[in-house]
């Protein structure tokens, strides 16, 4: 879902492994070693690479690292992704908020600035077209590619056509060939030349994807194919600095949880969604103040797509509230409407105010387990003022990360992923049953001096 602003672990034995793995491996459950691997505990050589607190991608493994660049100032995390033969570098957003993967063709969309995946110089592309059973297969010579199109939450949308060829992704490289790739012609709604992406990586289940013949992401692909070690894919994304909107970046995992900067236990939560990496019973609360306005409210999806938090009507307005000199902007031409004041959430900012006007965290509470994003998190580019004609004449305002979104369902983006190691997991070889996994990290600081 891109973003324009843009109960214990219990997986199922039983699932196919990679022939490479050692035999050592093979003598303990799924549940066993995965779970092992969250809490740090010993695994044979998995463990042993991460002893020396730098994780490494390991093909043998079934182990790749995806290096993460954050050049937007937290607006966008792309790793590269080569597509084709020979392969044809491409900076892809990795979201699990959308099912279709597609990137910039020659014919489209800023080539001056951006590369694009140009099909003719690929010996391993074809369109994609529909037998006659209505099933995805490559189309013969000279056979157009079937069309395709895919729209976003924040009003933007992509048109293109289908192919299928190989994608390459992580260190080593991931191979995933027969994917299909949407190959794009135009984009509407917000333009993104400033940006550095040029496609983006559909990681939310298939069944999303409106396509004909269906669509299956490179994440079910691996997982039905045993590529990885272990079915799942972990966040581990480092933020810009919150004065200068500089640095960042971090990595995706493929096929294991742990990570060095991992602190504590990590929660497993069923995906319960059909269409998201997504479940029911989030509580959403700043300091003691409740912001679910209903029990519908407490459904949310995570969203590595989207920058921000979407919330009903009533909880961003509940949530905002919260914040110091917030202000609903609703007579401006701005999209997301809600402002808080640039300083918010920092120490010298906060410290001034009286005690009970400090900002307090936004928490996400999850069967018992409790999840936070600081104070300086809640404004979304704080280095960008908006221009006071918007925002009622009032100076040094900026957007807040807390929006207006479904009234049915919460979207937590990046603003939380962000602050915490999140990983999604299929619990089976055939990437039907789902769990999302939390856990807080040794290298973000929730609760500043504020004294």
């Amino acid at each position: 879902m891109e973003s324009e602003i843009d109960k214990d672990f219990d997986i199922p034995t039983g699932v196919q492994k990679r022939a490479a793995k050692p035999s050592h491996l093979h003598s303990r459950s799924y549940n066993d070693r995965l779970q092992a691997r969250a809490q740090g505990t010993s695994d044979g050589d998995i463990t042993k690479r991460g002893e020396n607190r730098r994780w490494v991608g390991d093909e043998g493994l079934g182990l790749s690292i995806a290096r993460a660049s954050n050049t937007q100032r937290d607006n966008e995390w792309l790793i590269e992704v080569g597509v084709g033969s020979p392969s044809q570098p491409i900076k892809m957003v990795v979201d699990t908020g959308s099912a279709d993967s597609w990137m910039y063709s020659p014919s489209c969309c800023y080539g001056k600035s951006h590369h694009y995946f140009d099909p003719a110089a690929s010996s391993t592309f074809s369109n994609r077209t529909l037998s006659t059973k209505g099933r995805p297969i490559r189309a013969a010579s000279g056979v157009q590619g079937q069309w395709w199109s895919t729209s976003y939450a924040g009003g933007s949308g992509t048109d293109g056509y289908l192919g299928i060829d190989t994608m390459r992704i992580g260190n080593p490289s991931v191979n995933v060939p027969d994917s299909t790739i949407g190959l794009a012609l135009a984009v509407n709604g917000q333009q993104r030349a400033s940006r550095k992406m040029e496609g983006l990586l559909g990681f939310s289940p298939g069944a999303l994807s409106p396509t004909r013949g269906g669509w299956v992401t490179p994440f079910e692909k691996m997982t039905r194919d045993g590529t990885l070690a272990y079915p799942v894919l972990t966040a581990n994304l480092l933020k810009a600095d919150r004065r200068t909107g500089k640095g960042g970046g971090g990595q995706y995992t493929f096929g294991d949880v742990k990570q060095p900067n991992m602190d504590g236990e990590m929660k497993w939560i069923d995906s319960t969604s059909t269409y998201y990496w997504g479940a029911h019973g989030a509580g959403l609360r700043m300091g003691d103040h409740h912001l679910n306005d209903d029990d519908h409210n407490k459904r949310f999806i995570l969203d590595t797509g989207s920058s921000i938090l979407y919330l009903s009507s009533r909880s961003a307005a509940l949530g905002n509230a919260q914040i110091a000199g917030s202000y609903y902007a609703a007579e401006s031409s701005l999209g997301t409407k809600w402002l808080v004041p640039c300083a918010t959430g920092l120490v010298e900012y906060e410290r001034q105010l009286p005690p009970g006007q400090r900002t307090p965290p936004f928490w996400v509470d999850l069967d018992g387990a409790q999840f936070a994003i600081p104070a300086e998190d809640l404004v979304f580019w704080p280095n960008s003022p908006i221009d006071p004609s918007e925002t009622g004449g009032r100076e040094n305002m900026c957007f807040s990360t807390i929006q207006e979104g479904s009234e049915q369902l919460a979207v937590i983006g990046t603003a939380f992923i962000k602050n915490h190691i999140v990983s999604f997991a299929f619990t089976d070889n055939k990437a039907t049953n789902r769990r999302i996994g939390i856990a807080n990290r040794s290298d973000v600081n929730l609760f500043p001096n504020l004294n």
